[in-house]
């Protein structure tokens, strides 16, 4: 028998009812005293949440007494497996109270819990087995309403277990939400694991929040942990001024927790509209979203700040927010001819009088701008939009051999209407490219 029998004062052992559980000595070998006081603190919440109260205090032996006013303990609730908790509990499968009393009577800790009646002390014992396994003593005390648990654990035992929950002072806990400071990932008001770089710490609840976790939650599901965040910072209930600040936080540190997150693919129009505002927000009235900095000249040649967000954000936003590609493809429409000099409108008029004798050069303008950009965001020479050929005006002085190579190159896309690369297209500009010699320059 362990020297925690013997530290019970009470009723003697003989005169109570004895339970085998099976349990053996080595299970739940990372659990220490601090998991194992968590559990009973837990159990305390739990009833407190479901109208109870829950205390905890010391007594004058220096004792930590854990109380609630809940439903209490029968028989029953001593077999493993065996739980009555609502979809919501911090605790789920039946088992936290019973491994923490194995806990401690393998720490040699004094442990003894008052509820329904009951008087309940465990113990390690080897029986047929040859293995010390967990048992229960069982006798009868007056019955009071709740569970009381008496332990022996020191001060740092104790505010490690109780450092476990997000709250034990503010009633019913309030689950789905952000807080500061950052770095901690809560289940149920349980702390569950601590996120590496994370702006926030995130209080999740709720039956699909439970299953994030094992069951002695010494393992996470951290991919499901981040879309079940992500969906904290989409649900519409966090301000624009908190949303701004995660968003410069995931641009100044792109490798951290908040970065990673699994955005939603479409978000509900309000939501997308205060991301929106949080956006400009954070970064101004013309900051524009931008997947890398291969645009970064043009948008601020342009009059923007291009501001560069992780691949899962831009993905999750791109579709609300400025991006590159569509300030690109504004600024494209909104184009204007650039005034020609002489020498550049008689080279101009050259080629133009050569191609039209060599292929039938007909039905196409050509209009000549400062600076061309494709949507994609790639700058080029030239650009075919209906039956326009928009060329820079750079090609106007240079040798004339690169001006029709980029007017043929247009005019085969006006010919086939087919894109680059494609069979047409290349038939269209060799055919197009065999009846063009002789151009001087």
């Amino acid at each position: 028998m362990s020297s925690g029998l013997m530290m019970v004062k009470g009723p003697k052992l003989e005169n109570m009812m004895r339970i085998e559980t099976g349990v053996s000595e080595g299970y739940v070998k990372t659990w220490g005293v601090a998991q194992a006081v968590a559990e009973f603190v837990q159990n305390a919440l739990d009833a407190r949440d479901q109208g109870g109260h829950a205390h905890i205090r010391r007594n004058r032996k220096g004792r930590l007494i854990v109380r609630d006013t809940g439903a209490g303990l029968s028989l029953r609730h001593l077999a493993i497996g065996v739980s009555e908790k609502g979809e919501g509990a911090r605790g789920q499968f039946g088992e936290g109270m019973k491994l923490a009393m194995l806990v401690m009577c393998r720490e040699d800790r004094h442990i003894v819990i008052h509820s329904g009646g009951m008087r309940i002390t465990p113990a390690l014992e080897t029986g047929a087995l040859g293995v010390r396994t967990l048992v229960f003593y069982v006798g009868k005390v007056a019955e009071r309403k709740g569970t009381t648990v008496y332990l022996e654990c020191t001060e740092n035992e104790a505010a490690d277990a109780i450092g476990r929950f997000d709250s034990l002072d503010t009633g019913r806990r309030v689950r789905n939400r952000l807080s500061k400071p950052g770095g901690n990932l809560y289940v149920n008001g349980v702390l569950c694991a601590e996120l590496e770089d994370a702006l926030y710490s995130y209080h999740l609840g709720g039956k699909q929040a439970q299953e994030l976790a094992n069951r002695d939650r010494s393992s996470v599901d951290f991919n499901a942990a981040r879309r079940m965040c992500a969906a904290v910072l989409t649900d519409g209930a966090q301000p624009s001024a908190l949303l701004a600040e995660v968003l410069r936080g995931v641009v100044e540190k792109p490798s951290g927790f908040e970065a990673d997150l699994f955005l939603p693919w479409h978000l509900d129009a309000q939501i997308a509209k205060q991301f929106k505002r949080a956006f400009r927000k954070a970064f101004g009235k013309y900051a524009v979203a931008t997947r890398g900095d291969s645009n970064d000249a043009r948008l601020n040649y342009l009059g923007y700040r291009p501001v560069r967000l992780p691949h899962n954000w831009f993905s999750g936003l791109g579709e609300y927010l400025p991006t590159e590609e569509k300030v690109i493809a504004q600024a494209n429409r909104r184009r204007s001819p650039t005034a020609l000099n002489d020498g550049q409108r008689q080279s101009l008029a050259d080629v133009l009088h050569f191609l039209g004798r060599r292929v039938r050069w007909c039905n196409v303008n050509v209009r000549v701008t400062d600076e061309l950009v494709l949507e994609t965001g790639v700058a080029c020479e030239g650009q075919r939009v209906g039956k326009t050929i928009w060329i820079v005006a750079r090609l106007l002085d240079g040798p004339k051999s690169e001006l029709v190579a980029t007017l043929l190159h247009e005019y085969a896309h006006f010919r086939s209407e087919c894109s680059d690369c494609s069979a047409g297209f290349e038939a269209e500009l060799t055919r197009l490219s065999g009846l063009v010699s002789g151009i001087d320059g």
